[in-house]
């Protein structure tokens, strides 16, 4: 995928000592959003909002291609000293077994299909993207837990609106929409793609 704000690819391999094929990307300067957020807590909403866009760019961009990402998270988002994004790890995208076993991801971030073992689409990266923005806006994943009550809780409970967890988001209605409808159920009830 070429695109501003998703990292180049500067070569593959095969890395003969685990018989496993290795990607190497450019080097990226920043730090990831997981770390950002690790040091300094949510994003300001001006930064959060401007990094979703960027994202929602880079993934048209993808889509258009008949490519999906599949594992958007906030280590697999960098952001430089401009907070302008680079996004890894695309074509790493994995599904979870019917046990949960991980394959690749983090669940806190997957779309209910994906854990479920359904069909993948554009829109489980769009519930990815709107799972990524309330991590950024809120410092936290949408749903806490691990195992079966994470995955229960992913499947079947809508997410907290950011604003019930931030009081600078109070009143920003529009935010809690958008997350919220990026991160329904229903691939069907989600935005009609990532630009929408």
């Amino acid at each position: 995928v070429q695109h501003q704000s998703v990292a180049h690819l500067v070569g593959v391999g095969d890395l003969r000592v685990q018989g496993r094929p290795i990607m190497v990307r450019e080097m990226l300067s920043g730090k990831s959003v997981a770390e950002r957020v690790f040091h300094s807590g949510p994003l300001p909403v001006t930064t959060a909002l401007s990094a979703a866009m960027e994202l929602a760019e880079a993934l048209t961009e993808a889509h258009r291609a008949g490519a999906l990402h599949l594992v958007l998270k906030p280590s697999n988002v960098f952001l430089d000293e401009k907070n302008h994004t680079k996004l890894v790890d695309f074509g790493l995208g994995q599904r979870w077994d019917t046990n949960g076993n991980a394959i690749y991801g983090d669940p806190r971030f997957l779309a209910p299909e994906q854990l479920e073992g359904s069909l993948v689409s554009f829109r489980s990266d769009i519930y990815g993207l709107g799972a990524l923005l309330f991590f950024m806006l809120t410092g936290r994943p949408p749903f806490q837990g691990a195992g079966p009550t994470l995955f229960q809780q992913i499947t079947t409970q809508p997410p907290q609106p950011p604003s019930s967890l931030i009081p600078a988001l109070e009143g920003l209605d529009q935010i809690d929409s958008l997350v919220l409808r990026a991160m329904e159920k229903l691939p069907a009830k989600r935005f009609l793609s990532v630009q929408h």
